[in-house]
Parts: structure tokens; sequence; C-alpha cells
């Protein structure tokens, strides 16, 4: 990854290795806005994310990268300014396609894995942005098919 791009600060690596060897995830910086995150797989959510991942090229690497419902379970966890931001952006997108199930039943198991009662709050409300969000899409068709 170094070889595109990517990079880490000599300064950074005894945290990135201390963060990696205690399975929490990792930032890798690109530029100032583009980063990737890493991570080992020690939840279900992980090995799950892992199946369900789809390859795509990025700077002429083959990555697997996560689904949308499984990047929003990843996010509720942390669910702070940035995280909400991206899972608005990503229902804006995407809401009408998201198997909210599958959401449902991932966020459950992490919740139950980590004892973090939080995710189920901040699902409920990322629930609710999916359901408003979905209603601003069928008026928008509306308003086209009626113009």
């Amino acid at each position: 990854m170094k070889g595109t791009g990517f990079s880490i600060s000599p300064a950074s690596k005894p945290k990135i290795v201390g963060r990696m060897t205690r399975g929490l995830p990792i930032k890798l910086r690109y530029t100032k806005h583009f980063s990737i995150d890493l991570r080992t797989a020690s939840f279900i959510l992980d090995k799950q994310a892992i199946r369900r991942a789809t390859k795509q090229f990025l700077f002429d690497v083959n990555l697997p990268l996560v689904i949308v419902e499984d990047l929003i379970v990843y996010k509720l966890a942390r669910f702070d300014e940035i995280d909400r931001s991206d899972i608005k952006s990503i229902l804006i997108r995407h809401a009408k396609k998201i198997d909210q199930e599958y959401l449902i039943e991932v966020a459950k198991t992490l919740e139950k894995e980590t004892g973090r009662t939080d995710i189920g709050k901040n699902l409920k409300t990322v629930l609710r942005w999916m359901k408003q969000f979905k209603q601003i899409n069928a008026n928008k068709q509306w308003l086209v098919k009626t113009n």
C-alpha cells in the first residue's frame, strides 16, 4: 500500500502496531480527506463483513470493501459527528437498497458481543433517518413523474 501513496509516520507506527495487536482498527491516510480503516476480524460482524465484501480496484489495488450495511454498523459503534454525517451520506444514495433486516440483525449481534447498549440506540436513530430519506426520495420521484 505504501507504493500507492498510503503512509504511516514513524511516530505513529508504535501506536498503530499496538492498536492492531489489541484488535482495534487503524486508519491509513492517503491525503487529508481520504483514508482507509483496517481492522482485524475479532467479532462476528468482522467475519461476515469479510465474506460479504465486494472487490473494488482502488489506486490499482484490488481491495475488498465492506457493503453499506456493514459500514453503517461499524459507524454505529462510534457514532461521532463524522460517522453520523457519513451514515446520512450513505442513506441519501442507498436508503432504498439497504437490507434493513440484515442491518438490524448485525447491529444487535455486535451490541451483544460488545455489551454496548448505545449501538441499539444509535441504530434506532439511523432507522428513523432511513425512513425519512426513503420518504424524501419517494417525494422527489413523485415530483419528477408529475412534472
